[in-house]
């Protein structure tokens, strides 16, 4: 019982080191598969960026550091997207509709 609940307690990373790598492979695919221009991979690499400014202060990013920031939020979407989204046309156009706007 006092597993479980030291478990329970420990907090949750939900977005990790391999999940920025596999965002940005899978972003450059979709630029090199003509998906993404270069100004909308710019975009969205400017919301990596600012997610990742807003996360690099914490050893552990939880959903409570997700909620109180705008780039980490963000960043948890589109890492969100990329994760249950397996076609990379429907993950491209949802990207840019959400995130690579000017």
């Amino acid at each position: 019982m006092e597993a479980k609940i030291e478990q329970l307690s420990t907090p949750r990373a939900v977005i990790s080191a391999s999940q920025l790598g596999a965002l940005e492979t899978r972003l450059e695919a979709l630029h090199a598969a003509e998906l993404l221009t270069d100004a909308e991979l710019g975009r969205l690499e400017d919301c990596v960026a600012d997610g990742i400014e807003a996360i690099a202060s914490f050893d552990v990013v939880t959903m409570e550091v997700v909620n109180a920031s705008d780039g980490a939020r963000r960043l948890h979407k589109l890492i969100s997207l990329g994760e249950m989204m397996p076609k990379d046309g429907m993950f491209a156009r949802q990207a840019r509709r959400k995130f690579g706007s000017a």
